[in-house]
């Protein structure tokens, strides 16, 4: 899954993407019963989200992925963020923003620094 997900964000990155035609709604409570580490890290990625902030965003939700914690509603809640945070941030980057193509090249940057 993580090596598929790299994938589609490569594929998005180097071609481009447009808006999605359909809002994801994600369930922004299916952490409130998690362990604490778990809410941290979800609270810091949708923070991040609100203030532009998507390599944050982006690279705290793809450490999520990888917990064996998480129940089925996570999971999807996570992968639904991601896709609105890959989204919203590649359409800034098409218009020109440098914070979204910075976000970019450190999200790249992090990925080759853990091999994927």
């Amino acid at each position: 899954m993580v090596a598929c997900s790299v994938c589609l964000f490569l594929g998005f990155a180097a071609t481009g993407c447009k808006k999605p035609t359909q809002t994801t709604a994600v369930d922004t409570h299916v952490f409130d019963t998690a362990a604490s580490e778990l809410k941290e890290a979800w609270s810091t990625a949708l923070s991040a989200d609100q203030t532009n902030d998507y390599a944050t965003a982006y690279l705290t939700l793809r450490q999520m992925q990888g917990q064996p914690a998480l129940n089925a509603a996570q999971i999807r809640a996570i992968a639904a963020q991601s896709t609105l945070v890959h989204a919203r941030m590649n359409d800034a980057a098409q218009k020109g923003d440098s914070n979204a193509l910075r976000a970019i090249q450190d999200i790249r940057a992090a990925q080759r620094s853990r091999g994927r």
